[in-house]
């Protein structure tokens, strides 16, 4: 292996491909920037961990704020295929007509492509305010 310089540490760019059979084809969704991803810890951080959240009985879950986390995520996962978001931030009110069902199907895509599985979403919204030195 050979030490990279400035110009060739690669962009970022990853997108995987989807297919939603009720929406009769299929999407990408794409991997986030580092401030997109601390963008999304914040928002989950608010909540809990989602795997606490999507566990527990009704008692105690926040379900705007949890619809919130989901749309923000697909939102910021939905892609063409060269990584070009196809919504916008302000925009996720249009995800909010979708279907429900398929929404959920992706909130979980799109967690795994961006490593937020699990574990990790706790232990990486912990750290999230964390600074690092180097």
């Amino acid at each position: 292996m050979k030490e990279l310089s400035r110009n060739r540490i690669p962009d970022l760019f990853c997108v995987k491909k989807v297919n939603v059979p009720e929406w009769d084809g299929y999407v990408y969704l794409r991997k986030w920037s580092g401030k997109e991803r601390f963008s999304v810890l914040k928002e989950i951080k608010k909540i809990g961990s989602i795997e606490d959240i999507m566990n527990q009985d009704d008692e105690g879950i926040d379900y705007e704020e949890l619809q919130n986390v989901m749309l923000t995520i697909v939102c910021k996962s939905l892609s063409d295929s060269q990584g070009i978001r196809l919504y916008a931030d302000n925009e996720i009110s249009e995800l909010d007509k979708k279907d429900p069902d398929v929404i959920q199907y992706l909130f979980a895509e799109s967690m795994r492509v961006n490593g937020l599985g699990e574990k990790s979403v706790e232990e990486s919204a912990k750290n999230s305010g964390t600074s690092q030195n180097g």
